[in-house]
């Protein structure tokens, strides 16, 4: 899927207005405190993008129109942070109740 076909929404990067989406069936995993937590990047204008979780870099370079591995996060209130890669300046913020044993998908576009 080319998610560079999608239409620019606005001049602002509105890096998470999609937020924490997509909740989904549980893990699998033994531990259903856990959360996962991935990232599509479909910006125009920033070629690779970080995933933070708690000021950690927990998805590291994930490319425009890719799509970052699951990564594992504790469930309750987590900090989400996009950053350029290698930055450590975030782009957005954002501080979602997350439940265990979901699965949940931030989409990044601007």
């Amino acid at each position: 899927m080319n998610l560079r076909k999608w239409p620019a929404i606005g001049s602002m990067l509105a890096t998470l207005a999609a937020a924490v989406t997509l909740a989904g069936c549980g893990s699998g995993s033994s531990d259903s405190s856990d959360s996962s937590v991935r990232v599509i990047n479909a910006t125009l204008t920033h070629s690779s993008i970080d995933l933070l979780v708690n000021s950690s870099v927990a998805a590291s370079a994930t490319a425009t129109d890719g799509i970052s591995s699951y990564v594992t996060t504790g469930s309750g209130s987590n900090t989400l942070q996009l950053a350029d890669n290698g930055s450590s300046t975030a782009l957005v913020s954002l501080v979602p109740t997350l439940s265990g044993d979901s699965h949940y998908t931030l989409l990044a576009y601007e």
